[in-house]
């Protein structure tokens, strides 16, 4: 049983009665200020429409809504109506009407060139709502202990407008009970026209609101026109809906749920600010159909069929289709001075259709090439179950166990220029048919990389199109894939180096038996690898190109400072450098892990003078969630590979980290850290370093790939490395926990098991091996 609330008493109703209303099972209460009902109607029920069902009790409604309750015992009515109502509303529109619909929206894509035309960023989307002082949280926000507070009195009416590029104007309007076609010449309007005039006074604008009557009514039109203002019309039998009832006003209104303002005045103001707050990739489109992830989720089951459909007739065709492969280019800037291209990565910008496409195929793909193991175990990047901290991890245990029996080793960390975007289309075919895709496979890959239009997008503004001649397009689902086939090659290559790779960054670690011959080695070994690099059309970036050598001490290291390679005639040269980041961690020769500490340092302290400045301004939910989202991911990133580092170099680390901590949660300087931990329920850079070893370490015993360790122990070094703390830490933790399948349930009750055991006792189980 659920219960409607009045303005008189509380109806209660059940499940059937709500499914048993005709129009909108939500708002079944009929209001009785309705005009309706002042003009002489005294029927709740609905008139009978042409086109409209009987009722909206189906056992198909009844199922959905069951399931909806099931999931979520806390959705409100809003919800399921905003999940369901396009169900309970099915018009059974005539082919007449549907084909009027199809043809005002042909009009429209032709008029805006399917979205592309610069004309889109005039269309102004307008509308008014009101704004209450304070609006109690749902209970999914405040959480199963929501305390019950009615909404304030006090509110405002106000009126937004957003355009493609963003917020344009949000105004203070006057309070109404009932707004006219009067009201907007004279209230509403001239407010709203000086501030879009603002921008640009001989902008054209197109004006895109909801269809009411007032909206619609003549002495607006009238107004509109005078205005040199365009109405934009609505397709025949739509919802009296405008895009902010559905985008801007839910998602700002809820982020403002349980906040409490002055005045109403101080609310739309408040409103505002989050509507300027909100990021460019809220408002831009994702495609050149400015069709939306979020708005085919919603509609999922009534396009999987179809969709499907058409993928698999493309599958049989070997045919990708040209609508798809449209992108929207975005420059997004690296590094380096803003005024050079080449500090921009271009970024495609393609059809929410067309990712769904590409999902498929790469699924497909990825299904193959696991199979048969076609991809190689060395290559990391954008392979499932694989992530950077696994290439540094990697990379920094073998270079352990070189120093620790005193091998020389050096490794080479190359760069390319624009990998992806210059990966030549002949040769990725022939790779892929050598790795098996032919027949449709071969000429749908082939298909889908031919042809592909693109222009670019700065500020609402599109270049010429143009067609691509090679490169995988960044930004899509397949482009990654394809380009991982493109060079995993390299890995086949017969030279002494051990090579491992994250996507396009290459490193290549070497070994001998002293410095002078292990130069040798290099300068011929590795003219092997730039040899197959431009056979491949792709080109090492040598400014960015350097090496490291790595020993115990700095008179175990060599003395020569670069290498050099005589390629047709063209002298190469790779030079040393006093340490070098790779993957975002920062490489020393004696691998310590200092510079990459005050590297993170750095970071951090930057990010805190803004939680700091806030710290007086938000309440401790706010900057806990800054916190998180800000400095925690800095925090345990390769912590495999560093974590076991001395304590004089975690030192100013740890300080920091408590000191923020301490700020956010309001504690006295010398409040104990012990207590800190415990009480804000978080972990130190030990615990972090604990629990990610445990974690990784179980997810090699469940897969059986156990990690190999040597339990010789001679030099000091040993006790750092991950292939022996690990196995040491996991006999500590209960069989209970070994028992359970890695994953999330592991992880949960691991974070529940640490919180139990004291942060000294960690400390001083990670010291002894180490030290």
């Amino acid at each position: 049983m659920v219960s409607h609330m009045t303005s008189r008493k509380i109806i209660p109703l059940h499940i059937n009665d709500l499914l048993s209303c005709t129009i909108n099972p939500i708002h079944i209460i009929a209001d009785a200020g309705n005009l309706k009902f002042k003009r002489g109607r005294v029927s709740l029920s609905d008139d009978p429409r042409v086109g409209a069902p009987e009722t909206a009790v189906t056992q198909g409604n009844v199922h959905a809504v069951g399931k909806l309750i099931i999931e979520d015992r806390h959705v409100t009515y809003r919800e399921i109506e905003a999940k369901l109502v396009s169900r309970w509303i099915p018009h059974l529109l005539t082919e007449e009407q549907k084909a009027s619909r199809v043809n005002w929206c042909q009009k429209k894509l032709d008029r805006f060139n399917s979205g592309n035309s610069k004309h889109v960023y005039s269309i102004v989307n307008g509308d008014e709502s009101w704004i209450y002082c304070y609006e109690p949280e749902t209970k999914r926000q405040s959480g199963p202990t929501k305390v019950i507070r009615s909404q304030s009195v006090s509110k405002k009416m106000f009126a937004t407008f957003v355009s493609k590029a963003g917020h344009i104007a949000t105004i203070h309007l006057n309070e109404q009970r009932t707004v006219t076609a009067d009201w907007y010449p004279t209230i509403r309007f001239p407010k709203v026209i000086t501030e879009l005039r603002k921008i640009n006074p001989e902008r054209r604008i197109i004006l895109h609101q909801d269809n009411a009557s007032t909206h619609t009514a003549q002495k607006t039109r009238q107004y509109l026109t005078e205005e040199n203002m365009e109405l934009l019309d609505h397709p025949p039998y739509s919802p009296d809906l405008s895009p902010n009832d559905f985008f801007t006003f839910p998602k700002i209104k809820n982020r403002q749920r349980g906040q409490r303002f002055q005045s109403p005045e101080e609310a739309v103001d408040a409103f505002k600010n989050a509507v300027l707050d909100l990021p460019a990739n809220e408002w831009n489109n994702p495609g050149f159909d400015c069709i939306k992830s979020e708005q085919l989720k919603i509609i999922a089951e009534d396009i999987t069929e179809p969709l499907t459909y058409l993928i698999n007739k493309c599958f049989e065709s070997g045919i990708y289709p040209s609508i798809l492969k449209k992108g929207n280019i975005i420059p997004i800037h690296k590094s380096g001075t803003k005024t050079d291209v080449k500090n921009y990565r271009p970024i495609s910008i393609i059809s929410s259709v067309a990712k769904v496409f590409e999902k498929v195929l790469s699924t497909r793909m990825i299904r193959y090439l696991t199979k048969f193991k076609i991809l190689s175990e060395n290559q990391y990047g954008f392979t499932e179950g694989k992530a950077t901290s696994d290439t540094i991890t990697k990379i920094v245990n073998q270079i352990h166990q070189n120093i620790d029996n005193r091998i020389p080793s050096i490794c080479i960390f190359v760069d390319l220029k624009k990998a992806f975007d210059t990966v030549n289309h002949k040769l990725l075919l022939e790779a892929l048919e050598r790795i098996g895709f032919r027949g449709n496979a071969y000429s749908l890959i082939e298909s889908y990389l031919s042809n592909r239009p693109q222009s670019m997008q700065i500020s609402g503004s599109f270049s010429k199109e143009m067609y691509i001649k090679c490169g995988v397009p960044q930004g899509t689902v397949l482009g990654p894939l394809l380009s991982n086939i493109y060079l995993n090659d390299i890995f086949q290559i017969n030279c002494v180096g051990k090579i491992t790779s994250f996507a396009d960054d290459t490193a290549i670690l070497y070994e001998g038996t002293d410095w002078s011959d292990l130069k040798n080695v290099i300068e011929n070994d590795f003219i092997k690898i730039i040899r197959w690099f431009n056979s491949r059309k792709l080109s090492i970036n040598y400014s960015k190109t350097h090496f490291l050598p790595f020993g115990s001490y700095a008179r175990h290291l060599p003395n020569y400072t670069n290498f050099s390679f005589n390629i047709n005639d063209q002298k190469m040269q790779i030079n040393r450098v006093p340490n070098i980041k790779y993957l975002g961690v920062v490489f020393h020769p004696h691998l310590r892990w200092d510079s990459h500490l005050n590297y993170i340092l750095k970071k951090v302290r930057f990010v805190s003078y803004k939680i700091k400045y806030l710290g007086n301004i938000l309440t401790e939910k706010y900057l806990r969630t800054l916190y998180h989202a800000l400095i925690e991911p800095h925090l345990p990133y390769g912590i495999l590979a560093w974590g076991a580092a001395c304590s004089s170099h975690i030192y100013n680390l740890d300080v920091f980290q408590k000191s923020i901590l301490k700020m956010i949660f309001k504690k006295p300087k010398l409040y104990p850290t012990e207590k800190l931990y415990a009480d804000v329920r978080m972990y130190d850079i030990r615990h972090l370093y604990f629990l990610h070893s445990i974690t990784h370490y179980h997810k090699f015993v469940n897969t059986d790939q156990k990690i190999k360790h040597n339990h010789y122990t001679r030099y000091k070094i040993r006790g750092t490395v991950r292939s022996y703390l690990a196995p040491k830490f996991y006999e500590i933790i209960p069989k209970d926990l070994k028992d359970l399948r890695f994953g999330n349930c592991f992880k949960r009750n691991l974070k529940k098991w640490l919180h139990s055991i004291s942060r000294t006792e960690i400390h001083k189980l990670i010291n002894t091996n180490i030290n």
